[in-house]
């Protein structure tokens, strides 16, 4: 087959990109010739470095043309397209609840549209209801073996690029938190923020380094994959606060719509406290592979437990990484064979 992957996001290497990327290797791993839609043909071997995915035989072409392909992955906005591949799929990553079906020409390309896939069963719910659909759920996958756990050191890590958007990652919530544990007595441990950003953004970055002044909090931008691999496994914790202070059922794109670095975290051995909203209730079982958090009160509450109780923390460390295997990409590859299979 001829599969053409067109996504409308060029500037930035995040989890959806990630997620785009292993469709693409699902497709090349069966010997289709695959057409990726992009106007920076570097974006690829840059996806291959950051990801660990291989995409060496993945084709770039700098005009979407839909014409030729059996099979279009369209990743939408909001939008749909008008295609002419034999199959087109809709993949959406986060609700869309502004986008109405009431016009004729979105309406006549909608019925073009073979099928919808989401990223989890809390986008799933907004997209159906949009669409008038019943959509796939794919979780998003990784790697396992790539993630090892390392000798642990007294380390909290949160991973999530700096941005003002709408599903920004809140890391002034977990910095006023460990601030506070700090404040309180807690010695030799450190918070570390990784992540990328975009040039629109660089005065996050200053405001973010303005925060965390006279504090042992680490703040590392644009870090290779080796180095991110390092920190995921000497991290005792994982902390993540997308979703913290938003309405999840009237503004659902402001929250986390599936959460890859929770998995990545809890695959190399750290214990995830994130907070519960979005698909982040789909990744972490709270009390078994890591745990939820309301406030920030609760937040130092619960990672004080596990900093003080070693026992608890290597039962629970066990039961995390067993949680995360279940987003291996081999059980990505076989949900994706029952869909186009």
């Amino acid at each position: 087959m001829i599969v053409g992957i067109y996504n409308p996001y060029h500037d930035t290497l995040g989890g959806g990109e990630q997620y785009m990327f292993t469709f693409a290797s699902y497709f090349l791993k069966k010997n289709h010739s695959v057409l990726y839609f992009t106007n920076n043909p570097g974006e690829v071997s840059l996806a291959e470095e950051r990801f660990g995915i291989s995409l060496s035989h993945l084709e770039t072409r700098d005009v979407f043309d839909s014409r030729g392909l059996d099979v279009l992955l369209f990743y939408s906005d909001g939008s749909l397209p008008f295609s002419f591949a034999k199959k087109t799929y809709c993949i959406f990553q986060f609700p869309v609840p502004w986008v109405r079906l009431f016009s004729p020409i979105t309406l006549l390309k909608r019925l073009r549209i073979a099928d919808i896939i989401v990223n989890s069963e809390f986008t799933k719910k907004f997209i159906d209801k949009t669409f008038f659909a019943n959509a796939h759920v794919v979780y998003p996958s990784i790697h396992i073996d790539d993630y090892k756990e390392k000798k642990k050191e007294k380390i909290i890590l949160s991973v999530g690029r700096l941005t003002k958007g709408m599903n920004a990652k809140k890391q002034e919530i977990l910095i006023q938190a460990f601030q506070r544990m700090v404040d309180d007595g807690l010695k030799e441990w450190k918070l570390i923020l990784a992540g990328g950003i975009l040039d629109a953004d660089k005065d996050e970055e200053q405001r973010i380094r303005r925060m965390i002044h006279g504090y042992p909090i680490e703040l590392l931008i644009n870090i290779s994959r080796d180095t991110l691999l390092d920190l995921y496994g000497e991290a005792m914790v994982y902390w993540h606060a997308t979703g913290y202070g938003e309405d999840e059922s009237n503004h659902p794109e402001c929250v986390e719509h599936f959460g890859i670095s929770t998995v990545e975290a809890m695959a190399s051995g750290a214990i995830p406290l994130v907070y519960p909203a979005g698909g982040q209730k789909e990744i972490v079982e709270h009390g078994i592979s890591g745990m939820f958090w309301k406030s920030k009160e609760e937040l130092t509450e619960r990672t004080l437990s596990l900093i003080k109780d070693q026992k608890k923390a290597t039962l629970v460390r066990k039961k995390t990484i067993n949680r995360a295997k279940q987003f291996d990409t081999s059980i990505f590859y076989q949900t994706l064979d029952r869909i186009f299979l």
